[in-house]
């Protein structure tokens, strides 16, 4: 059982510890009956496909009669390849659980700890740079963004029967927005008074939490879990010219 009294209270310690890492917390902050609902998805998305199947370059010919063979030995090729790199999902999604049988026999606790942390920012702009796809500047541009995104402020709860309650909260964000983009500075008084009030502040996230049986709160899971089931990272290098599209250097949450 938790020990949070309210809904924001239990919503403060669970992103205090997305921030620190600790996904463990995380989890305890968690309601159990939804964490093993969780933990049902994650087995039926990483089941393994048995029998595996297995093609090669003679069954492609039989079916395409007219593909060239080394066309065939190719695909052939890129398919096992493939199923390679559906089994290396465990090591890079779910870091700590091996396989298929491992997830199923981790605590519900265990197994959203390790989603959690295969989705953190940390994990995500390590993989980034492991692979080549961003310079070390660009990823430590991008974890401050993170940053900044994941000081997640809570705006109030709104109980929905006796058992249920929403958390709406917001990105971390300036308050008040100091400086206004050159843009905004440049309209007039009331416009410029509408774009500093609604800076940021507008499309808020809501949590759910579930009363427990001794009256304390926990949070309820889903794949949108504050965030960091959609927050994705991304990086383009900037363009020599302004003819060539914006590059992509940006956290999508």
């Amino acid at each position: 059982m938790s020990n949070f009294t309210n809904p924001l209270e239990v919503f403060r310690v669970a992103v205090a510890a997305v921030n620190a890492g600790d996904w463990l917390r995380v989890a305890a902050c968690c309601d159990l009956h939804s964490l093993r609902a969780f933990q049902t998805q994650l087995c039926e998305r990483y089941a393994p496909i048995t029998p595996r199947p297995v093609l090669t370059p003679e069954l492609l010919l039989q079916l395409h009669p007219d593909m060239p063979r080394d066309v065939a030995e190719y695909e052939a090729s890129q398919h096992a390849r493939r199923q390679e790199k559906s089994e290396e999902r465990f090591s890079s999604e779910l870091p700590g659980i091996a396989d298929a049988e491992a997830l199923r026999s981790a605590t519900p606790e265990h197994a959203f700890a390790a989603w959690l942390q295969g989705r953190s920012p940390q994990r995500q702009l390590e993989q980034l740079m492991a692979a080549g796809h961003a310079p070390r500047e660009a990823v430590a541009q991008l974890a401050a963004l993170a940053a900044e995104l994941l000081q997640l402020t809570p705006l109030g709860a709104v109980s929905d029967g006796e058992h249920i309650a929403h958390v709406l909260y917001r990105h971390g964000v300036k308050n008040p927005v100091e400086p206004l983009p050159p843009e905004v500075e440049q309209l007039p008084a009331e416009e410029r008074q509408y774009a500093a009030d609604t800076w940021s502040r507008l499309h808020p996230e809501v949590i759910s939490a579930r009363r427990q049986p001794d009256g304390t709160w926990c949070l309820l899971v889903e794949h949108g879990f504050l965030s960091l089931g959609t927050m994705t990272f991304a990086w383009a290098p900037e363009p020599e010219s302004n003819d060539e599209l914006p590059a992509a250097n940006d956290v999508v949450p």
